[in-house]
């Protein structure tokens, strides 16, 4: 009669970590006050939501923006392009987004020694994790080279603070492993990569991917191999308005992305998970990639200044050797895929001419090949999301005239959205050339339509 669990879902659209912190500091006064027979006494926002999305609507069409937006171009321009990362199994053109996660357990002492660690080399907590996770990322690619994205917090203003939404955005960092630097140069490097990129951090995420430059790189590993959150949870209330609480751990069992590490710092030690795509990876190997960062963080714990080829190059672990053994059978596996391009040119005739052309913009955006496309194939199943289908809606209709309401990807196939009347390209492009109200509108109504 004393125990109760208290679950609360909202969507990602509407909703950001921080706004996590406020509504639980603002359910606890609620709450507290409510028992106590008085009113509440929560701050008046300066501010609202609304506010802030006017604001950013005429942000997306000024010169800083531009400015942002041609930082992310020049930083990919200079960057070596990512090989994509070992599997264990083949990627296939329908992903049924299933997952799994482990849980990444830090005890306070070993955390209190990766603070003092971080503190020698002038670097946060967060920044010496989330080079460890580099470190563990880069060695498993074939080129050494690998991007990483991070969400930011979005609210530069003081104002925002206190306001509740969705604020987030997504960097992309990319780095090249030089096994050469010593741990103290490469945190430098990182927190200088880090320091960069949050300096150009307003521009979406979801515009720099729709950039011409970025299409390519979608086709292959993608803008980003792995995906890092680190949360500073430190200062949440003790209790929720006098009422003592502890966090109900939930199996993630599905993935939004192929690997990704969050970690929340809390007063008893780090506590987080690795979750991975159970289309692609096995348990075996996301319980080997757990393993192996445990292993590292504690290297560094023991050797703040210790070189990297030392680090990576220690007698090897059962999690070391299955992720080394993971990467030497995938670097074998292009070798048994020769006869795919001849495949692949019987299934693309499949396609009516309308068909192929709409499948191409499909392909380009989600980043898969456009021969593994079927008439019979919907966009989420091929792995799409309401992101990218608002991106493919306005892509077919500047290049192909295609006008086709939103809510029809959720159930219909290729064939079907193909067989649409088409209409004038030229007001199509116009409507595209300014993106800022339609977008917005298009968005709201892919949510509206499909819970992605």
């Amino acid at each position: 009669d004393e125990e109760h669990a208290f679950l609360f879902v909202p969507h990602h659209l509407i909703w950001d970590g921080w706004s996590f912190d406020l509504f639980q500091a603002e359910l606890s006064e609620t709450y507290r006050a409510l028992a106590a027979g008085r009113a509440p006494e929560l701050p008046a926002l300066a501010v609202s939501y609304g506010d802030y999305a006017a604001w950013f609507a005429q942000w997306l069409e000024s010169p800083e923006c531009a400015r942002q937006l041609a930082f992310w171009k020049q930083r990919f321009a200079q960057a070596p392009r990512p090989a994509p990362l070992p599997t264990d199994l083949p990627r296939r053109a329908g992903m049924t987004g299933a997952g799994g996660n482990l849980w990444v357990r830090v005890d306070q002492p070993l955390a209190e020694r990766l603070r003092e660690a971080a503190r020698g080399h002038d670097v946060t907590l967060s920044m010496l994790c989330l080079g460890v996770y580099v470190l563990m990322m880069a060695s498993l690619s074939p080129n050494g080279s690998i991007v990483v994205a991070t969400p930011v917090r979005g609210r530069e203003q003081p104002g925002l603070e206190p306001v509740m939404g969705f604020f987030n955005n997504v960097l992309p960092l990319p780095f090249t492993l030089d096994r050469s630097l010593d741990l103290g140069a490469f945190v430098q490097q990182l927190k200088r990569e880090l320091v960069a990129a949050m300096d150009h951090q307003q521009v979406p995420f979801e515009r720099v991917a729709t950039e011409p430059e970025f299409a390519e790189r979608m086709q292959g590993a993608g803008l980003y191999q792995a995906l890092f959150s680190f949360q500073d949870a430190r200062a949440r209330p003790a209790d929720i308005g006098g009422l003592g609480h502890r966090q109900i751990h939930l199996r993630q069992q599905a993935a939004t992305d192929d690997l990704g590490l969050w970690l929340m710092d809390k007063p008893n030690g780090l506590e987080g998970a690795i979750n991975y795509n159970a289309d692609i990876y096995l348990p075996e190997t996301g319980e080997a990639l757990c393993q192996r960062y445990m292993e590292l963080l504690a290297a560094v714990a023991a050797d703040p200044r210790a070189p990297l080829a030392a680090l990576l190059d220690a007698p090897a672990s059962r999690a070391a050797a299955h992720l080394r053994a993971l990467a030497e059978r995938s670097a074998e596996a292009p070798a048994a895929a020769e006869a795919a391009p001849a495949q692949a040119a019987q299934a693309a005739a499949l396609l009516q001419p309308e068909q192929a052309e709409l499948a191409q913009v499909w392909a380009s955006v989600i980043g898969i090949d456009v021969n593994e496309i079927r008439p019979s194939d919907t966009f989420f199943d091929l792995g799409g999301d309401s992101l990218m289908a608002m991106r493919v809606i306005q892509q077919a209709e500047a290049a192909m005239g295609l006008r086709i309401e939103p809510r029809r990807y959720v159930f219909e196939t290729l064939a079907q959205l193909a067989a649409t009347p088409r209409t004038a390209v030229p007001a199509a492009a116009a409507a595209v050339a300014a993106p800022g109200a339609a977008k917005r509108g298009l968005l709201s109504r892919l949510f509206a339509g499909r819970g992605q």
